[in-house]
Order: C-alpha cells, then structure tokens, then sequence
C-alpha cells in the first residue's frame, strides 16, 4: 500500500467477505488515482478456485429471469462453495488498510441484499428489484456511492 500511495494512489474504502454465509468471499480495495477508480482484489489460490467454480452459478443466481427455485438452487451451491474456504490468517483482525476501515460485507445472506445494498444506497431500481451493486456499477461506471 505504501508503494502505491507514493504513487499518488489513494485508499478509497476496503472490505473483505469471509463471512459466514457469504456466496463469494474475497478482499477488495478501491482505489483513485489520476482521475480513474480501480478495484483490487486479492484472493488466495483456494479462493480463486471457488469464485472460478461458482462464476456460472452466480450468473444464474442474479438472473432475474431465471426461474426462482433454480436461482435459490445456485445461491445454495455456491455458499457450500465458499463455505468450505479456510479463513485468511489475520482477516479477522484486519480493520484498517491503507487509512481506511475495512468494512465486513456478505454476499448472499438475503436475496437482494447485501450491506451496501440496504444501508448504503438510495432506493433505486435496481436495489428495488434486488440486484446487487455490482451490476450497477456495470450499468453506470460507479460505485453506486458517488466514487
């Protein structure tokens, strides 16, 4: 982190989402520099592994044109997944990186709802109709928090 902010790299926020429950489980840091925001991931090899294996099922699970007893199907296959990862030395106790707090978040608890999602962000459509930010920041290039 201190190579990057020589750089003029700035910590953005942070959150990680190895939580009991969560479909995908992984760190990300949110970064600006020269005008542009980045998200960095990290993950270990076992963790890559898994989103790798659950990618197709996540894409049926936030389908909304997939019928619901097969999206519910996919969220369950892929918390069983991620249920099996073994928790990152020190995640727990991580709570600061790079200035910021690192936020805990968990997705797949509720259909539709993740942390940022029902305390975060203004009522929307897309939050209406249950899709997770990440699809917003598909369809309008943010975070849906202004960064």
């Amino acid at each position: 982190m201190d190579r990057l902010t020589a750089r003029g790299w700035s910590t953005e926020s942070a959150h990680h989402s190895y939580t009991e429950g969560s479909r995908y489980k992984g760190l990300h840091i949110f970064l600006r520099a020269h005008g542009e925001l980045i998200e960095v991931q990290v993950h270990s090899r076992e963790s890559i592994a898994v989103k790798e294996e659950t990618t197709a099922a996540y894409e049926i699970e936030r389908d909304h044109r997939q019928p619901q007893h097969l999206r519910d199907e996919m969220l369950t296959f892929a918390v069983g997944c991620s249920a099996e990862l073994t928790q990152p030395a020190g995640i727990e106790t991580l709570t600061n990186l790079g200035g910021v707090p690192v936020e805990r978040r968990s997705y797949g608890r509720e259909r539709g709802t993740t942390p940022r999602a029902s305390k975060e962000l203004p009522p929307t459509t897309e939050t209406e109709r249950g899709q997770e930010p990440q699809e917003r920041w598909r369809d309008d290039g943010r975070d849906g928090l202004a960064r």
